[in-house]
């Protein structure tokens, strides 16, 4: 099942859903001419009603997924592997951690064991994984999979790969955030170079960068350029980290 990241997790909950209601991606899910993607894209396009409603529409749809898709023969891993990281990142964003974490966790063994320790995926999930932990606290372990993810992007896809980057920025905000500024700076002002130069200034991931390298300029004390930073470079979509 791959590698124990030393995170405490409950055993997986058994998926349970019910194709009630007219809800239109059950209804999908009866036919056998749908996608993950077909799924992911209905989940994301459905209107907002009040929120406990929204989000149970969305939950009840990405188990149905993910369980017909568990059942079928011929279900490509990747796609297992995406469901869960959907269905975790719903959890997440209610701030349901213990489900978020377990399924993020279950989708990392999963792509480990299916498609390599290698894979995109396998790596894309544990950064992904690394930036949740990070979000939560959990410092430690975020720099640890976080440097893991990292060391292997750069290796495979080289220091330009937006992932690469990406990745390098996370761990150096988890660094600035432990006080390791020495071993922060090159991290956050490469990235903070690289991203304006290959993406341009309205890039998401830019923002990003440059929301870490104000993180680092605060930390050491210089507000004005922190906040300089912060006006220049607005945040616009949130969770950019959590992205698969």
């Amino acid at each position: 099942m791959g590698e124990d990241f030393g995170c405490s997790t409950s055993p997986m909950e058994e998926f349970s859903f019910g194709l009630e209601g007219n809800n239109p991606i059950l209804q999908l899910l009866k036919t056998n001419s749908w996608s993950v993607l077909d799924v992911i894209e209905l989940i994301d396009d459905e209107p907002p009603t009040n929120g406990a409603e929204e989000f149970h529409q969305k939950e009840v749809s990405a188990k149905a997924a993910l369980r017909k898709l568990q059942s079928r023969s011929d279900s490509k891993p990747d796609d297992i592997v995406t469901a869960m990281y959907h269905l975790a990142t719903l959890y997440h964003n209610q701030k349901m951690n213990n489900k978020a974490e377990a399924l993020l966790n279950r989708a990392v063994a999963t792509a480990h064991s299916t498609l390599g320790q290698e894979h995109r995926l396998t790596l894309l999930l544990t950064s992904i994984l690394g930036s949740f932990h990070q979000l939560c606290g959990d410092l430690t372990l975020a720099e640890s999979l976080l440097r893991r993810a990292g060391v292997a992007m750069q290796r495979l896809w080289g220091s330009q790969n937006r992932d690469t980057i990406a990745t390098a920025t996370n761990l150096g905000i988890v660094m600035c955030l432990q006080g390791k500024l020495e071993e922060a700076t090159p991290l956050l002002v490469n990235a903070a170079k690289k991203t304006t130069q290959l993406f341009g200034m309205q890039h998401p991931l830019t923002a990003m960068a440059n929301h870490g390298l104000a993180k680092l300029r605060e930390a050491e004390g210089n507000y004005e350029e922190a906040k300089r930073l912060r006006n220049l470079f607005p945040i616009t979509t949130p969770n950019e980290a959590m992205r698969l």
